[in-house]
């Protein structure tokens, strides 16, 4: 009986310490990376200033952020949510590329979306846009 208690004692000790070397993948591992981010839209807003937006990205633990990236440059990072980004201080009348890459609390970066491009406007555009050009336009024809 004694040596029968010791040699199950002996292999439930050999099978733990088996087990135990081996790594145990738990659920929402750090092997994978976020999805993709897509429908990645550039908005003129004005002559200085273009708005983003996208479609979230999935991942297999958590979405943290998003990395902002003008004409292939990184700009900077921003929170997983609202998928929402606006790029100021643009110089008139020029065109921007943008892509969008998210990343998870693993480190893990996804690839670049597919770039969306935006033409800020121009001032006599802009004016336009908002009323002014017809304003100007109406008092001159008024004198």
């Amino acid at each position: 009986m004694k040596k029968l208690l010791l040699t199950t004692i002996l292999l439930v000790s050999l099978a733990v310490l088996s087990f135990g070397t081996k790594p145990v993948k738990a659920v929402g591992d750090c092997d994978s990376g976020p999805s993709v981010p897509f429908n990645v839209s550039a908005v003129t807003i004005s002559p200085t200033q273009i708005n983003l937006s996208w479609g979230a990205s999935f991942d297999n633990v958590a979405v943290t952020g998003y990395k902002i990236y003008k004409d292939n440059i990184f700009v900077t990072d921003v929170a997983a949510s609202p998928q929402a980004y606006s790029s100021t201080g643009l110089t008139l009348n020029t065109t921007y590329a943008y892509k969008v890459r998210a990343f998870d609390g693993c480190g893990n970066i996804s690839a670049f979306s597919t770039a969306s491009s935006a033409t800020t406007f121009s001032i006599y555009k802009f004016m336009h846009k908002v009323g002014i050009v017809r304003l100007i336009r109406g008092i001159i024809i008024i004198r």
